[in-house]
């Protein structure tokens, strides 16, 4: 599910899964690396409020994850202005994990 992009119905299925294997590191990186693909997703989208939703979820689990730490940032400055030029080259190149 997760090489085919289905981040959304693997998250649910991660989750589950992590309640009966709490110390699988993983199942963490696989949740972790599924919520910043979809926040990555959602800036490509022009929603970077979705976004921050995403990466705040990630960060709770990967609290030092300089990228999501990275995103996160941008998500929240752009949560309260519109797209501009930097943001669609910014978000034109990101790339999933």
């Amino acid at each position: 599910l997760y090489s085919q992009g289905d981040y959304e119905y693997l998250l649910s299925q991660l989750w589950r899964r992590r309640e009966t294997d709490k110390n699988n590191r993983d199942l963490d990186h696989l949740i972790v690396d599924s919520y910043y693909n979809l926040g990555v997703l959602d800036l490509q989208r022009g929603d970077p409020a979705a976004a921050l939703g995403k990466f705040v979820e990630a960060r709770k689990l990967e609290a030092g994850d300089p990228g999501l730490i990275r995103l996160e940032r941008f998500a929240r400055a752009y949560e309260a202005r519109g797209e501009d030029l930097l943001y669609r080259i910014f978000v034109k190149y990101l790339t999933v994990r």
